[in-house]
């Protein structure tokens, strides 16, 4: 994730897909959660439900560890960077 973040910040979009396809989902979920506590700071609204779904959770952790299986097996070197 990291290789891909230097990636990305330089400019090189395909190259930090080549290194990690789930960056774009994981910064959109940080920015999210980003911007849910910025507005409970400043005295808004939630953007987000007060707690999150067990079907999203258990989703999230499915990708994971499937992304993770994936991308090590013999052949799928694209997923390697």
């Amino acid at each position: 994730m990291t290789r891909a973040t230097h990636h990305l910040l330089h400019g090189d979009v395909v190259g930090a897909l080549r290194y990690n396809v789930l960056l774009p989902l994981v910064l959109a979920l940080i920015t999210v959660a980003w911007l849910d506590w910025y507005a409970r700071s400043v005295g808004r609204r939630r953007l987000l439900p007060k707690r999150v779904p067990a079907w999203a959770t258990g989703t999230a952790i499915a990708i994971a560890v499937g992304f993770a299986v994936i991308r090590n097996l013999p052949g799928v070197d694209f997923l390697r960077g």
